[in-house]
């Protein structure tokens, strides 16, 4: 089976497998809304890398990243990247050399 079949058998039964289709429906694009998406998630999992507690004691370290929190950055970020790929912004993005 190829990548895209399992894709396509995965999302039929997954909520983010319809956010997908839908956002391909509208033109695979990757808008200011999705690069600010992208950095508010990093910004919150950037806390939660350097957090001295783990995320179960943010109820009781202001400014700490709980794990709902954490989560919900990562699918943004994952999204985001979702979409930079589908537009085939990606191949554009510069690179370093080797």
């Amino acid at each position: 089976m190829t990548r895209d079949a399992d894709f396509e058998r995965f999302a039929a039964d997954a909520a983010t497998g319809t956010i997908l289709a839908l956002r391909r429906m509208g033109g695979a694009t990757f808008t200011e809304s999705d690069r600010r998406a992208m950095v508010d998630g990093l910004d919150v999992i950037r806390v939660a890398c350097v957090q001295p507690v783990g995320t179960s004691a943010a109820s009781r370290v202001p400014g700490a990243v709980s794990s709902a929190e954490y989560e919900r950055a990562k699918m943004m970020v994952v999204m985001g990247a979702m979409q930079l790929w589908a537009s085939g912004k990606l191949d554009l993005v510069e690179v370093d050399p080797s």
